[in-house]
Protein backbone atom coordinates (compact mmCIF):
# COMPACT_ATOMS: atom_id res chain seq x y z
CA UNK A 1 0.00 0.00 0.00
CA UNK A 2 1.41 3.62 -1.10
CA UNK A 3 2.17 5.04 2.30
CA UNK A 4 3.42 8.25 1.11
CA UNK A 5 2.43 11.25 0.81
CA UNK A 6 1.85 11.50 -2.96
CA UNK A 7 0.84 9.90 -5.50
CA UNK A 8 3.26 6.85 -7.08
CA UNK A 9 3.59 5.52 -10.38
CA UNK A 10 3.58 1.48 -10.45
CA UNK A 11 3.03 -0.55 -14.08
CA UNK A 12 2.53 2.85 -15.78
CA UNK A 13 -0.54 3.64 -13.22
CA UNK A 14 -0.83 5.91 -10.96
CA UNK A 15 -1.50 5.04 -7.73
CA UNK A 16 -3.14 7.45 -4.69
CA UNK A 17 -2.08 7.74 -0.66
CA UNK A 18 -3.66 4.92 1.00
CA UNK A 19 -4.29 2.62 -2.44
CA UNK A 20 -2.40 -0.43 -3.00
CA UNK A 21 0.63 -0.51 -5.22
CA UNK A 22 1.43 -3.55 -5.35
CA UNK A 23 -0.01 -7.60 -4.45
CA UNK A 24 1.97 -10.19 -4.18
CA UNK A 25 0.58 -13.93 -3.17
CA UNK A 26 3.31 -16.16 -0.91
CA UNK A 27 4.45 -19.57 -2.23
CA UNK A 28 5.91 -21.82 0.48
CA UNK A 29 5.74 -18.46 3.44
CA UNK A 30 7.76 -16.05 1.11
CA UNK A 31 6.64 -13.87 -2.20
CA UNK A 32 9.04 -11.68 -3.84
CA UNK A 33 8.40 -8.70 -6.64
CA UNK A 34 10.24 -7.71 -9.44
CA UNK A 35 13.61 -5.50 -8.88
CA UNK A 36 12.13 -2.41 -10.78
CA UNK A 37 8.02 -2.79 -9.13
CA UNK A 38 7.40 0.05 -7.02
CA UNK A 39 9.47 3.92 -7.56
CA UNK A 40 10.81 5.70 -4.77
CA UNK A 41 8.49 6.48 -2.04
CA UNK A 42 7.02 4.85 1.92
CA UNK A 43 4.79 1.89 1.87
CA UNK A 44 2.86 -0.47 4.26
CA UNK A 45 2.55 -4.54 3.89
CA UNK A 46 -0.74 -5.56 5.06
CA UNK A 47 -1.71 -9.01 4.78
CA UNK A 48 -5.30 -9.26 2.14
CA UNK A 49 -6.14 -12.89 2.82
CA UNK A 50 -4.35 -15.44 5.34
CA UNK A 51 -2.69 -18.52 4.12
CA UNK A 52 -5.35 -21.98 4.71
CA UNK A 53 -4.94 -22.61 8.61
CA UNK A 54 -3.62 -19.76 9.94
CA UNK A 55 -5.30 -16.85 11.43
CA UNK A 56 -5.67 -13.09 9.34
CA UNK A 57 -3.46 -10.46 11.15
CA UNK A 58 -4.13 -6.72 11.19
CA UNK A 59 -0.38 -5.90 11.56
CA UNK A 60 1.47 -3.85 9.11
CA UNK A 61 5.11 -3.52 7.93
CA UNK A 62 6.46 -0.27 6.72
CA UNK A 63 9.49 -0.02 4.62
CA UNK A 64 10.54 2.94 2.00
CA UNK A 65 12.09 2.81 -1.55
CA UNK A 66 15.51 5.22 -1.34
CA UNK A 67 17.87 3.95 -3.91
CA UNK A 68 17.41 2.52 -7.42
CA UNK A 69 17.38 -0.92 -7.27
CA UNK A 70 17.25 -1.40 -3.72
CA UNK A 71 15.99 -4.71 -2.79
CA UNK A 72 14.13 -4.74 0.35
CA UNK A 73 13.82 -8.49 2.50
CA UNK A 74 11.31 -8.24 5.08
CA UNK A 75 12.33 -11.56 7.35
CA UNK A 76 13.10 -11.89 10.66
CA UNK A 77 11.57 -9.85 13.11
CA UNK A 78 10.23 -7.82 10.41
CA UNK A 79 8.02 -11.02 8.83
CA UNK A 80 3.87 -10.67 8.86
CA UNK A 81 3.81 -13.56 11.24
CA UNK A 82 0.65 -15.66 11.43
CA UNK A 83 -0.70 -17.33 14.23
CA UNK A 84 -1.58 -21.22 13.06
CA UNK A 85 -5.29 -22.14 14.23
CA UNK A 86 -5.31 -24.37 16.76
CA UNK A 87 -7.84 -26.90 18.27
CA UNK A 88 -8.76 -29.87 20.77
CA UNK A 89 -9.80 -33.33 21.00
CA UNK A 90 -12.22 -34.75 23.72
CA UNK A 91 -13.87 -38.20 24.25
CA UNK A 92 -15.53 -40.17 26.69
CA UNK A 93 -14.64 -43.82 26.69
CA UNK A 94 -17.40 -46.68 27.77
CA UNK A 95 -17.67 -50.65 28.27
CA UNK A 96 -19.78 -52.25 25.35
CA UNK A 97 -22.93 -53.59 26.75
CA UNK A 98 -23.22 -51.93 30.34
CA UNK A 99 -21.71 -48.76 29.41
CA UNK A 100 -19.11 -48.59 32.49
CA UNK A 101 -16.59 -45.31 32.07
CA UNK A 102 -13.79 -46.80 31.41
CA UNK A 103 -10.50 -45.03 33.36
CA UNK A 104 -6.77 -45.14 31.98
CA UNK A 105 -7.21 -46.19 28.66
CA UNK A 106 -4.49 -44.57 26.64
CA UNK A 107 -5.15 -43.16 22.82
CA UNK A 108 -2.60 -42.43 20.52
CA UNK A 109 -2.73 -38.78 18.11
CA UNK A 110 -0.77 -38.56 14.94
CA UNK A 111 -0.22 -35.68 13.04
CA UNK A 112 -0.87 -36.95 9.58
CA UNK A 113 1.30 -34.22 8.00
CA UNK A 114 4.27 -34.42 10.28
CA UNK A 115 3.75 -37.61 11.57
CA UNK A 116 4.34 -36.05 15.48
CA UNK A 117 2.20 -38.01 17.88
CA UNK A 118 1.52 -37.69 21.90
CA UNK A 119 -0.83 -39.74 24.10
CA UNK A 120 -3.64 -38.87 26.15
CA UNK A 121 -4.86 -40.99 28.84
CA UNK A 122 -8.80 -41.07 30.00
CA UNK A 123 -9.24 -40.05 33.66
CA UNK A 124 -11.92 -42.03 36.57
CA UNK A 125 -14.40 -40.73 34.68
CA UNK A 126 -13.64 -42.49 31.31
CA UNK A 127 -13.13 -38.31 29.97
CA UNK A 128 -10.05 -37.70 28.09
CA UNK A 129 -9.52 -34.06 26.75
CA UNK A 130 -6.40 -32.26 25.50
CA UNK A 131 -8.16 -28.59 26.45
CA UNK A 132 -5.90 -26.93 28.46
CA UNK A 133 -9.01 -25.68 30.38
CA UNK A 134 -8.78 -29.37 31.67
CA UNK A 135 -5.38 -29.93 31.63
CA UNK A 136 -2.90 -27.37 31.62
CA UNK A 137 -0.36 -27.50 28.73
CA UNK A 138 2.24 -26.52 30.69
CA UNK A 139 1.30 -29.44 33.77
CA UNK A 140 3.50 -32.74 32.95
CA UNK A 141 3.40 -31.88 29.02
CA UNK A 142 3.42 -34.81 26.57
CA UNK A 143 4.21 -36.90 29.77
CA UNK A 144 2.61 -40.33 28.94
CA UNK A 145 4.32 -40.40 25.27
CA UNK A 146 7.57 -42.90 27.24
CA UNK A 147 5.15 -44.13 29.62
CA UNK A 148 3.81 -47.98 29.97
CA UNK A 149 0.87 -49.98 31.15
CA UNK A 150 0.91 -49.20 35.19
CA UNK A 151 2.33 -45.85 34.74
CA UNK A 152 -0.42 -43.78 32.50
CA UNK A 153 -1.19 -40.19 34.22
CA UNK A 154 -4.39 -39.08 33.04
CA UNK A 155 -3.83 -35.26 34.21
CA UNK A 156 -0.70 -35.08 31.92
CA UNK A 157 -1.21 -32.58 29.39
CA UNK A 158 -0.71 -32.77 25.34
CA UNK A 159 1.09 -30.33 23.02
CA UNK A 160 1.95 -30.61 19.48
CA UNK A 161 4.27 -27.91 17.83
CA UNK A 162 7.45 -26.40 18.56
CA UNK A 163 6.20 -23.40 20.15
CA UNK A 164 6.12 -23.64 24.02
CA UNK A 165 3.21 -24.54 26.47
CA UNK A 166 0.51 -21.83 26.20
CA UNK A 167 -2.64 -22.64 27.66
CA UNK A 168 -4.45 -19.49 25.80
CA UNK A 169 -4.60 -21.82 22.67
CA UNK A 170 -5.35 -25.03 21.51
CA UNK A 171 -2.75 -27.92 21.94
CA UNK A 172 -3.29 -29.48 18.13
CA UNK A 173 -2.35 -27.36 15.25
CA UNK A 174 -4.47 -26.94 12.05
CA UNK A 175 -4.57 -30.58 10.46
CA UNK A 176 -5.81 -33.94 10.16
CA UNK A 177 -4.81 -36.80 13.03
CA UNK A 178 -5.23 -40.21 13.72
CA UNK A 179 -6.96 -41.22 17.17
CA UNK A 180 -5.78 -44.77 17.98
CA UNK A 181 -6.87 -46.63 21.31
CA UNK A 182 -3.86 -48.61 22.66
CA UNK A 183 -3.52 -51.67 24.56
CA UNK A 184 -3.54 -51.77 28.69
CA UNK A 185 -4.79 -53.64 31.14
CA UNK A 186 -8.22 -51.72 30.95
CA UNK A 187 -9.21 -52.60 27.58
CA UNK A 188 -7.56 -56.17 27.89
CA UNK A 189 -10.01 -58.65 25.68
CA UNK A 190 -11.24 -56.05 23.86
CA UNK A 191 -11.17 -55.12 19.72
CA UNK A 192 -9.35 -51.65 19.88
CA UNK A 193 -10.45 -48.65 18.03
CA UNK A 194 -8.43 -47.07 15.64
CA UNK A 195 -7.22 -45.65 13.34
CA UNK A 196 -10.40 -43.13 13.69
CA UNK A 197 -9.62 -39.57 11.39
CA UNK A 198 -10.71 -36.33 12.95
CA UNK A 199 -9.30 -32.72 11.44
CA UNK A 200 -8.71 -29.87 13.44
CA UNK A 201 -9.80 -26.83 11.26
CA UNK A 202 -11.48 -23.80 13.22
CA UNK A 203 -9.22 -21.94 15.84
CA UNK A 204 -10.41 -22.21 19.79
CA UNK A 205 -12.54 -25.05 18.86
CA UNK A 206 -12.68 -28.72 20.97
CA UNK A 207 -13.61 -31.73 18.39
CA UNK A 208 -16.18 -33.84 20.37
CA UNK A 209 -15.53 -37.12 19.26
CA UNK A 210 -18.63 -38.63 21.73
CA UNK A 211 -18.60 -41.65 23.47
CA UNK A 212 -16.29 -44.28 22.22
CA UNK A 213 -16.93 -48.03 22.75
CA UNK A 214 -15.24 -51.23 21.54
CA UNK A 215 -16.74 -55.02 20.99
CA UNK A 216 -15.08 -57.86 23.11
CA UNK A 217 -12.51 -59.78 21.09
CA UNK A 218 -13.82 -63.33 20.28
CA UNK A 219 -13.27 -65.44 23.32
CA UNK A 220 -11.54 -69.19 22.70
CA UNK A 221 -12.52 -71.72 25.48
CA UNK A 222 -10.04 -74.85 25.58
CA UNK A 223 -11.47 -77.92 27.10
CA UNK A 224 -8.96 -80.99 28.73
CA UNK A 225 -10.92 -83.71 29.63
CA UNK A 226 -10.13 -87.88 29.97
CA UNK A 227 -11.97 -90.04 27.79
CA UNK A 228 -13.30 -91.89 31.38
CA UNK A 229 -15.08 -88.62 33.03
CA UNK A 230 -16.39 -84.94 31.70
CA UNK A 231 -14.20 -83.29 34.81
CA UNK A 232 -11.50 -81.32 33.18
CA UNK A 233 -7.56 -82.85 33.30
CA UNK A 234 -5.35 -80.74 35.11
CA UNK A 235 -1.54 -81.25 34.14
CA UNK A 236 -1.45 -81.22 30.38
CA UNK A 237 0.97 -78.42 28.72
CA UNK A 238 -1.19 -77.15 25.54
CA UNK A 239 -0.06 -75.15 22.99
CA UNK A 240 -1.90 -73.25 20.09
CA UNK A 241 -0.52 -72.26 16.64
CA UNK A 242 -1.75 -70.13 13.97
CA UNK A 243 -2.04 -71.14 10.76
CA UNK A 244 2.00 -69.36 10.11
CA UNK A 245 2.88 -72.44 12.93
CA UNK A 246 4.01 -69.30 14.69
CA UNK A 247 3.20 -70.20 19.02
CA UNK A 248 0.16 -68.43 20.08
CA UNK A 249 0.05 -69.49 23.41
CA UNK A 250 1.11 -72.19 25.88
CA UNK A 251 -0.35 -73.06 29.13
CA UNK A 252 -0.94 -75.86 31.83
CA UNK A 253 -4.46 -77.20 32.13
CA UNK A 254 -6.17 -76.38 35.35
CA UNK A 255 -9.45 -77.60 37.34
CA UNK A 256 -11.44 -75.03 35.05
CA UNK A 257 -11.31 -74.61 30.98
CA UNK A 258 -8.36 -72.10 29.78
CA UNK A 259 -9.56 -68.93 27.89
CA UNK A 260 -7.73 -67.50 25.31
CA UNK A 261 -8.51 -64.22 23.19
CA UNK A 262 -7.51 -65.11 19.28
CA UNK A 263 -8.40 -62.69 16.12
CA UNK A 264 -10.51 -64.69 13.31
CA UNK A 265 -8.34 -67.31 11.82
CA UNK A 266 -7.37 -70.84 11.74
CA UNK A 267 -5.49 -72.83 14.74
CA UNK A 268 -4.33 -75.60 15.93
CA UNK A 269 -4.30 -77.16 19.26
CA UNK A 270 -1.16 -79.16 20.12
CA UNK A 271 -0.51 -81.12 23.89
CA UNK A 272 3.08 -81.21 24.22
CA UNK A 273 3.03 -82.72 27.49
CA UNK A 274 0.31 -85.23 28.59
CA UNK A 275 -0.53 -85.81 32.51
CA UNK A 276 1.00 -88.89 34.35
CA UNK A 277 -0.36 -91.74 32.88
CA UNK A 278 -2.04 -90.89 29.78
CA UNK A 279 -1.64 -90.82 26.43
CA UNK A 280 -0.60 -87.74 23.87
CA UNK A 281 -3.65 -86.40 21.88
CA UNK A 282 -3.65 -85.76 18.42
CA UNK A 283 -3.70 -82.32 17.58
CA UNK A 284 -6.73 -80.44 17.38
CA UNK A 285 -7.59 -78.19 14.15
CA UNK A 286 -9.76 -75.23 15.09
CA UNK A 287 -11.19 -71.84 13.19
CA UNK A 288 -12.01 -68.68 15.11
CA UNK A 289 -15.09 -67.21 12.49
CA UNK A 290 -16.10 -64.03 12.33
CA UNK A 291 -18.74 -62.99 14.66
CA UNK A 292 -18.84 -65.98 16.68
CA UNK A 293 -18.29 -64.33 20.47
CA UNK A 294 -17.24 -67.80 21.66
CA UNK A 295 -15.04 -70.94 20.01
CA UNK A 296 -15.47 -73.57 22.08
CA UNK A 297 -12.55 -76.70 21.44
CA UNK A 298 -12.07 -79.94 23.57
CA UNK A 299 -9.23 -82.20 23.31
CA UNK A 300 -9.18 -85.61 24.83
CA UNK A 301 -6.91 -87.69 26.60
CA UNK A 302 -7.21 -91.73 27.04
CA UNK A 303 -5.20 -93.64 29.78
CA UNK A 304 -1.63 -95.15 29.50
CA UNK A 305 -2.91 -99.07 29.25
CA UNK A 306 -1.12 -102.18 29.28
CA UNK A 307 -3.16 -105.34 27.97
CA UNK A 308 -2.56 -108.41 29.63
CA UNK A 309 -3.70 -111.86 28.65
CA UNK A 310 -3.78 -115.49 30.36
CA UNK A 311 -2.86 -118.36 28.49
CA UNK A 312 -2.32 -122.32 27.94
CA UNK A 313 1.80 -122.17 28.40
CA UNK A 314 1.50 -125.53 25.84
CA UNK A 315 -1.31 -124.84 23.59
CA UNK A 316 -1.23 -120.53 23.71
CA UNK A 317 -4.90 -121.05 23.97
CA UNK A 318 -6.83 -118.16 26.15
CA UNK A 319 -7.50 -119.21 29.76
CA UNK A 320 -10.69 -117.48 31.48
CA UNK A 321 -11.22 -117.49 34.85
CA UNK A 322 -8.25 -116.78 36.80
CA UNK A 323 -7.61 -113.62 39.12
CA UNK A 324 -4.76 -111.80 38.70
CA UNK A 325 -3.57 -108.85 40.90
CA UNK A 326 -1.23 -106.08 39.08
CA UNK A 327 1.53 -104.51 42.03
CA UNK A 328 3.75 -101.47 41.41
CA UNK A 329 7.50 -101.40 42.58
CA UNK A 330 6.62 -100.61 45.81
CA UNK A 331 4.36 -103.77 46.51
CA UNK A 332 0.97 -101.34 46.49
CA UNK A 333 -1.99 -102.84 44.66
CA UNK A 334 -2.13 -100.86 41.32
CA UNK A 335 -5.26 -99.33 40.24
CA UNK A 336 -6.28 -100.65 36.95
CA UNK A 337 -9.37 -101.20 35.23
CA UNK A 338 -10.07 -105.13 34.96
CA UNK A 339 -9.21 -107.57 32.06
CA UNK A 340 -12.14 -109.64 30.82
CA UNK A 341 -10.63 -112.91 29.27
CA UNK A 342 -12.19 -113.79 25.76
CA UNK A 343 -12.58 -117.63 26.32
CA UNK A 344 -15.09 -119.41 28.50
CA UNK A 345 -13.65 -120.56 31.86
CA UNK A 346 -12.96 -124.44 31.76
CA UNK A 347 -14.90 -126.45 34.14
CA UNK A 348 -14.38 -126.76 37.45
CA UNK A 349 -13.24 -123.16 37.71
CA UNK A 350 -14.33 -121.56 40.44
CA UNK A 351 -13.86 -117.63 41.13
CA UNK A 352 -10.70 -116.78 43.53
CA UNK A 353 -8.88 -120.12 41.88
CA UNK A 354 -6.85 -121.20 38.48
CA UNK A 355 -8.70 -122.09 35.50
CA UNK A 356 -9.42 -125.85 35.03
CA UNK A 357 -7.19 -126.26 38.33
CA UNK A 358 -3.95 -125.69 36.79
CA UNK A 359 -1.23 -124.72 38.85
CA UNK A 360 -0.83 -120.84 39.37
CA UNK A 361 1.71 -118.97 37.43
CA UNK A 362 4.72 -117.17 38.91
CA UNK A 363 5.06 -113.30 39.82
CA UNK A 364 5.37 -111.49 36.01
CA UNK A 365 6.71 -108.22 36.05
CA UNK A 366 7.52 -105.27 33.25
CA UNK A 367 7.94 -101.86 33.03
CA UNK A 368 5.69 -99.04 31.48
CA UNK A 369 8.12 -97.18 29.23
CA UNK A 370 9.43 -93.97 30.23
CA UNK A 371 7.43 -92.33 26.87
CA UNK A 372 4.44 -94.16 28.00
CA UNK A 373 4.52 -92.32 31.17
CA UNK A 374 4.69 -89.31 28.65
CA UNK A 375 1.71 -90.29 27.06
CA UNK A 376 3.39 -91.33 23.27
CA UNK A 377 0.70 -93.04 21.26
CA UNK A 378 2.81 -95.85 20.55
CA UNK A 379 2.40 -97.51 24.14
CA UNK A 380 -1.33 -98.35 23.27
CA UNK A 381 -1.65 -102.60 22.62
CA UNK A 382 1.36 -103.85 24.35
CA UNK A 383 0.14 -107.37 25.52
CA UNK A 384 1.44 -109.45 28.27
CA UNK A 385 1.07 -113.25 28.21
CA UNK A 386 0.89 -115.30 31.31
CA UNK A 387 0.98 -119.07 31.16
CA UNK A 388 -0.26 -121.50 33.21
CA UNK A 389 0.73 -125.71 32.75
CA UNK A 390 -1.63 -128.22 33.59
CA UNK A 391 -0.49 -130.77 36.24
CA UNK A 392 -0.07 -133.65 34.02
CA UNK A 393 2.31 -131.61 32.28
CA UNK A 394 4.58 -130.85 35.37
CA UNK A 395 7.36 -133.20 34.43
CA UNK A 396 8.30 -131.46 31.35
CA UNK A 397 9.18 -128.06 33.37
CA UNK A 398 13.07 -128.58 32.99
CA UNK A 399 12.58 -128.15 29.49
CA UNK A 400 10.26 -124.81 29.97
CA UNK A 401 11.08 -121.49 31.37
CA UNK A 402 8.63 -122.22 34.69
CA UNK A 403 10.07 -123.17 37.57
CA UNK A 404 8.38 -124.54 41.20
CA UNK A 405 8.34 -121.70 43.95
CA UNK A 406 7.16 -122.30 47.56
CA UNK A 407 3.91 -120.98 47.95
CA UNK A 408 1.43 -120.22 50.90
CA UNK A 409 0.56 -122.87 53.49
CA UNK A 410 2.54 -125.60 51.45
CA UNK A 411 1.04 -125.37 48.08
CA UNK A 412 2.87 -124.83 45.18
CA UNK A 413 3.32 -121.97 42.39
CA UNK A 414 4.77 -121.79 39.30
CA UNK A 415 6.80 -119.00 37.83
CA UNK A 416 8.96 -117.77 35.37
Amino acid sequence: MNASANPVLVGGEEVSPGEVALTLETEGGAAESAPDALPYGDYLVREAEAPEGYLGTDAEVPFSIEEDGEMVELTGERAVANQVKRGDLELVKVSDGDLSRMAGVPFRITSATTGESHVVVTDGNGYASTAASWSPHTASTNANDQAADGSWDASASVRFGASGPDDSKGALPYDTYELEELPCGANEGKQLLGPIEVRVYRDGVTVDLGTLTNDDLPRTVVSKKSVTGEDELPGATLRVYDADGELVEEWVSGEEPHELTLLPGAYTLHEELAPEGYLVASDVEFEVAEGVPVTKVEMVDEPTRVEAGKVDAATGEPLAGATMQVVDAEGETAEVQAVTMADEALPGTAPGTTPGGLPQTGDWSWVVPAACAAGAVACVGGAIALGSRRRAEAGAAARSTLRPKAGAKGARRWGP
